[in-house]
């Protein structure tokens, strides 16, 4: 196949290259000339100049979309790495419709794709969300879980079937109230599912355990046949 930026003048291709060798970066060149990145990374890399590194993303609040031309905020759009910004040229109305448009089916085939993956690569997954969240790495998940006897620290149960899904890390609230990310330092151990959930519905409050505790050791099978009808 033959390469397009070969089309190119010559003498376009050494404008682009001297450009880039200037300093500027490739999509600043690219924006000012009308060609593409690739195209300026293509002629620097042909004629010898050394290919810098990106300076990083810089942070943006509002977006112009390339599509509808609308000023939006920056959480209107995806997410995208290749972007200096970090997000897709297109707001998320726009790149939906655009997907629609292409293929009807995108959704169920990225649910199918996403699912595949998580799948073929939960080992990895998990010990990014670990690190993520709780700074620790999964050696440190089954460390801690070794510790306690591989049992759930609130009701008891162990070793169930799929270990990793089943347990939760467990921190301390009052520390750490983000639900994406926790220091590392209040981590109070590891509990089954059930417990976990059951903590968070009271929001860690000890009394309302102790009373819900003298409830089920006190509660009446239908209460309502010791209660006085009213006259």
């Amino acid at each position: 196949m033959p390469n397009p930026h070969n089309k190119l003048p010559q003498e376009v291709g050494e404008e682009l290259a001297r450009l880039y060798a200037s300093g500027l970066e490739s999509r600043v060149v690219a924006a000012q000339t009308g060609y593409s990145h690739y195209t300026v990374i293509s002629w620097a890399r042909r004629l010898g100049v050394p290919i810098r590194r990106s300076p990083g993303k810089y942070v943006v609040e509002i977006k112009v979309c390339k599509k509808c031309g609308v000023e939006k905020a920056a959480n209107d759009f995806y997410k995208n790495r290749e972007n200096l910004d970090g997000l897709t040229g297109y707001c998320k109305a726009c790149e939906t419709k655009r997907r629609d448009e292409k293929d009807p089916d995108w959704r169920k085939k990225l649910l199918q794709a996403t699912k595949k993956y998580r799948k073929e690569n939960f080992l990895g997954s998990r010990e990014k969300g670990l690190k993520r969240r709780f700074k620790i790495t999964l050696e440190d998940f089954d460390r801690m879980l070794s510790a306690q006897n591989n049992a759930c620290l609130g009701c008891g149960v162990a070793n169930p079937e799929n270990k990793r899904r089943f347990w939760h890390v467990d921190h301390d609230h009052a520390c750490c109230d983000q639900k994406d990310s926790t220091c590392g330092k209040c981590l109070r151990g590891i509990l089954c599912r059930g417990c976990n959930m059951a903590l968070g519905g009271v929001k860690d409050n000890v009394e309302t355990l102790r009373n819900l505790a003298v409830y089920l050791e006190n509660s009446k099978i239908n209460p309502l046949e010791s209660i006085p009808r009213p006259r």
